[in-house]
């Protein structure tokens, strides 16, 4: 947003730049660490992207970016389960009410009946279940980002073992 970062640490400023390239609303991927535009398709982040994190922030800041991350994880989760529970509300359970009467009634095979049953499903979708799936992709977008700093971490941790050893 148009929030004045001059207070923000470096830290929260650089997990907001990943927060931001990697937004579910214009960028898909993130299971095997990398995140593509889904309009051009365009490769927005890569393992090589935190190979040059790990260089430039090392393992503290490396770890200390995905320590921040679970922070607001933690936040979405809280989003998560008010948006799960704005579900169960009377109103919701009155829409998923009258859209199962819908389409058990004799005339649901009726143009009118197909017109109302899109209509119900359009509220339902606006009103409740879209900012719980909404909630539930930056959920997931915050967790992808932690396990992919995470393996860059773990993989650093790996390959310097055999040089303390030898020390």
């Amino acid at each position: 947003g148009g929030k004045d970062k001059s207070g923000s640490s470096f830290i929260s400023r650089a997990t907001d730049a990943l927060l931001a390239v990697t937004n579910p609303r214009t960028a898909g991927g993130g299971l095997h660490s990398e995140w593509c535009s889904l309009s051009t398709g365009e490769l927005l982040l890569d393992t090589l992207s935190f190979e040059v994190m790990h260089q430039a922030l090392g393992p503290p800041g490396l770890a200390a970016v995905s320590r921040y991350l679970g922070l607001r994880a933690i936040r979405c989760v809280r989003t998560v389960l008010s948006e799960a529970s704005s579900l169960l509300t009377v109103e919701a359970i009155e829409l998923f009410a009258n859209l199962e009467a819908q389409i058990l009634s004799p005339e649901s095979g009726s143009k009118e009946a197909a017109r109302n049953f899109r209509s119900a499903a359009q509220r339902l979708m606006l009103s409740h279940i879209k900012p719980f799936m909404e909630a539930l992709s930056v959920l997931g977008q915050h967790q992808l980002l932690r396990r992919s700093l995470q393996h860059m971490l773990h993989l650093h941790v790996r390959l310097d073992a055999p040089l303390v050893a030898e020390a």
